[in-house]
């Protein structure tokens, strides 16, 4: 394959979605690829930044929300004021496009927004372009932690000022949500084409956007995440941001469940803590009788130290498009009881890298949790299995193979120049 000039746009926050990314850059340049990056400021660039690697072009963006505040808060904050933030996300890809024009680039490879999903940014580069789209902007589309359309419970006081002012206000929060969704919508379907990293994100984005996509599953970097060699020891480890889509919850209560003479630790590894929700964790914990060790911000070998030493990960992830976190477990020689949702049930393969638990039942995850724990040489078999089993079939190499493939595809559809031709003639 020839040597190709790749433009990256990215706004995403730390976790497995700038991982992939980072994992993804990283093989390509290794291949031989140029690629150089720009994002607006809200991206996150202390977890593995890619200036490390390439040229990274920081871009302002007006009046950005903070993203210092809580998961919930920072959604509630976007709610008001979305169609400003969209047409601040124009006039960013806009400048982007303008830069990106100039570099010869053969193509747009662009990451997803962690303030929509989509971008505009197909829009204003006229390359062959790719969203790789891990999922989509679920609060719209999910019950997530609810639908956002379902009216709000109100007595009915036609003659009341209170009731018409609250239903105005709904109406108008309302309003915000269907703008947003017609210019995601509208987003999506201007790239050539769509990758996501599962057949269950597949389904996700033709179930919201209608729009068809092509799987491109991510692989797992086998010579960073390793085993130690340390011997396993009697804790269970879940990785994830402390935020209620984790589900960090369903652990605690999972771990309450087992027996407290053979009860072990419950060590929660994230990048980022929702204070308000944590502080529900703890007490539930506490409440239940667990030991919850909270860890944020683990260096690399610190985590791999964790991963390798846990008898078992627990993963109960609502919905996770994907789910790194049980690879990465798998590739430090440790297996996973999962619960048997979204991509989990693609990355996870039952009773070889796993445990898949077809219900959120706790004491079925705790029967499960005991046969890691209360047996660390079976522990530390499985973990065995686990790793032969994600270097056989997640490896980077074969990944950056299937993107490789992909783009090329694209390019030679020559999708980009089809478009500006297009809209020359309009």
């Amino acid at each position: 394959m020839k040597q190709l000039k790749i433009a990256v746009w990215h706004n995403l926050p730390s976790g497995g979605g700038k991982r992939a990314m980072y994992d993804q850059v990283r093989g390509l340049t290794r291949l031989g690829h140029y690629v150089e990056a720009w994002c607006p400021p809200t991206a996150n660039q202390t977890f593995l930044p890619l200036n490390t690697l390439i040229k990274e072009h920081i871009v302002s963006l007006e009046n950005p929300p903070s993203m210092s505040q809580s998961w919930l808060g920072r959604r509630q904050h976007r709610a008001w004021e979305t169609g400003r933030r969209m047409k601040a996300m124009e006039d960013h890809c806009r400048r982007c496009a303008e830069d990106i024009s100039t570099g010869g680039f053969d193509l747009l490879l662009a990451h997803p927004c962690v303030l929509f999903r989509a971008s505009p940014i197909a829009n204003y580069v006229y390359l062959p372009n790719v969203l790789y789209l891990a999922e989509p902007y679920r609060e719209l589309y999910e019950a997530w932690p609810q639908l956002p359309w379902v009216a709000p419970q109100r007595e009915y006081r036609p003659f009341s000022r209170s009731y018409w002012n609250g239903l105005i206000w709904e109406l108008l929060k309302l309003n915000n949500k269907r703008v947003q969704v017609r210019n995601e919508l509208a987003w999506v379907k201007s790239f050539d084409q769509i990758l996501v990293n599962s057949l269950f994100s597949r389904e996700s984005v033709l179930r919201a956007y209608n729009v068809d996509s092509r799987v491109c599953y991510l692989g797992i970097d086998t010579e960073n995440l390793r085993p130690t060699g340390a011997a396993k020891e009697s804790f269970v480890i879940g990785l994830g941001n402390i935020a209620f889509n984790k589900r960090v919850s369903l652990a605690v209560e999972a771990m309450g469940a087992i027996p407290a003479d053979r009860r072990p630790r419950l060590i929660w590894v994230g990048n980022w803590a929702d204070q308000g929700y944590l502080a529900c964790i703890k007490k539930k914990a506490k409440e239940l009788g667990v030991e919850f060790v909270e860890k944020v911000l683990v260096p690399d070998e610190d985590l791999r130290g964790l991963l390798s030493r846990a008898a078992v990960m627990i993963y109960t992830s609502h919905l996770e498009p994907f789910g790194f976190a049980p690879l990465e477990a798998n590739a430090c020689g440790t297996g996973v009881v999962a619960l048997a949702e979204g991509g989990v049930r693609e990355t996870v393969c039952h009773q070889d890298s796993g445990v898949l638990v077809s219900s959120s039942n706790p004491e079925e995850f705790a029967d499960e949790l005991m046969k890691f724990t209360g047996n660390l040489q079976f522990a530390a078999e499985f973990g065995r299995r686990s790793r032969a089993y994600v270097e056989q079939h997640w490896s980077q190499e074969k990944a950056l193979k299937r993107l490789e493939a992909e783009l090329q595809r694209v390019i030679n559809n020559k999708h980009g120049r089809i478009k500006k031709e297009a809209n020359s003639q309009l």
